[in-house]
């Protein structure tokens, strides 16, 4: 099997509003290598939360990777989760640890009030040899000396964990961990670590299909994408919040709703990327939705996409108020002749949505990937390159055109 190794490298992004008036943005960017390399390429189902900085030393980010190294036999027991450090705003970063020295995988970073990295993969330990979601503290910011904190056996396996801490380290709930069964059709959440609470059902199956985020007065949010065994609710969007650190939550509001028939019918429903951040204490919510027939729950790669955006403050009401921010309009989509689905990637043509939020509350940034008419790899086996778009919007809802 012939394999190339993947840089992984992040973008800094300067921008200038020349224009609020059209939204218009001049933008400078570069890319930074931060040393880390994998021959190991899927280590996402979702939106990635793998960089993270610290809003009390804004200079400090974390970032984590899953890596393989190169020449890791088929079954991949090098693949391990790598823990990187800058101190400098990005400039520079340092390779610090792996954060268990055990396979393992699909990882989620988090700053801590205190300003240490937290980071939830699923792995194993010497005392819990069953694949399960972890929480990793480390002991000082960019040390890179992980305590590792995992739900007791006897509640269960679940993989593929996101998680959200709560507003202080000093709580007695720390975080909330969400994750899935692999036997199941449905996403749990728990909370921990002094206390763990049972698994807490929420309708959703997507691997990865749900995120969550802290709202300025500690309320934590989360979206999910409806589970889809309801031919009425196919791949629908829906948010849940808790203001008591996830005691309890409120009812699930749908945000966005799949239209297959009926006036304004377009067949894009939600897909895999959805990614929410807090305005204040506004819930702001971006997901991709791709062409599907709810019927058989095929999707199109090569149909036109859309990435939307929602806040509970748009205008109108809900699940109508939600905006679009890409599509074929303002985003080139290759011809379906130029599009190759070789590898099922689980790509639409506009996917993986981020979002992010300045310190002051003023400017939304979200960041998502297109494909573009270029494809490598060896027939069959073939995919489209993806670009990588950014749009923001200032003191409004009103995003530039994607860049």
């Amino acid at each position: 099997m012939k394999m190339k190794i993947k840089y992984i490298f992040v973008l800094l992004l300067f921008f200038i509003s020349v224009s609020f008036a059209y939204s218009q943005v001049n933008w400078n960017a570069s890319f930074i290598n931060t040393g880390g390399t994998t021959i190991y390429d899927l280590a996402s189902n979702s939106t990635p939360q793998w960089i993270v900085q610290d809003p009390s030393n804004p200079l400090n980010l974390h970032a984590v990777v899953m890596a393989s190294p190169i020449n890791d036999p088929t079954s991949f027991p090098g693949r391990r989760t790598k823990y990187y450090f800058s101190s400098d705003g990005g400039n520079t970063w340092s390779f610090t640890a792996d954060v268990n020295d055990r396979k393992s995988g699909f990882p989620s970073i988090s700053v801590a009030s205190d300003g240490v990295a937290v980071i939830c993969n699923y792995g194993t330990t010497a005392s819990y040899p069953m694949t399960h979601n972890m929480v990793h503290f480390d002991a000082n910011p960019g040390l890179g000396s992980f305590v590792t904190y995992e739900p007791p056996a006897s509640m269960g396996n679940y993989f593929f964990g996101k998680f959200c801490l709560t507003s202080s380290i000093s709580n007695p709930v720390k975080f909330i961990l969400m994750g899935q069964n692999m036997l199941s059709d449905s996403s749990f959440f728990t909370t921990g670590f002094n206390t763990w609470t049972p698994w807490k059902h929420f309708a959703n199956n997507s691997p990865e299909g749900y995120t969550s985020a802290l709202g300025q007065d500690g309320r934590i949010g989360i979206a999910y994408i409806q589970n889809g065994n309801d031919i009425n609710d196919f791949r629908d969007v829906y948010f849940i919040e808790t203001t008591n650190n996830g005691s309890t939550f409120s009812t699930p509001l749908l945000i966005f709703k799949a239209k297959f028939s009926g006036a304004g019918a377009d067949s894009l429903a939600a897909f895999r990327g959805l990614s929410l951040a807090y305005k204040g204490n506004t819930p702001c919510v971006t997901f991709e939705t791709v062409n599907h027939d709810p019927l058989s729950g095929n999707y199109s790669q090569k149909a036109p996409a859309k990435i939307m955006f929602w806040a509970s403050d748009l205008p109108g009401t809900d699940p109508e108020r939600c905006i679009t921010v890409a599509s074929k309009s303002n985003v080139h989509i290759p011809s379906p002749d130029s599009i190759k689905t070789g590898v099922n990637d689980q790509f639409g043509s506009l996917s993986r949505p981020a979002i992010g939020i300045s310190s002051d509350n003023n400017t939304i940034m979200i960041v998502f990937q297109a494909f573009t008419n270029k494809w490598g790899g060896t027939a069959p086996d073939t995919t489209n390159f993806k670009a990588l778009y950014i749009t923001k919007a200032t003191n409004n809802y009103n995003f530039s055109a994607p860049y």
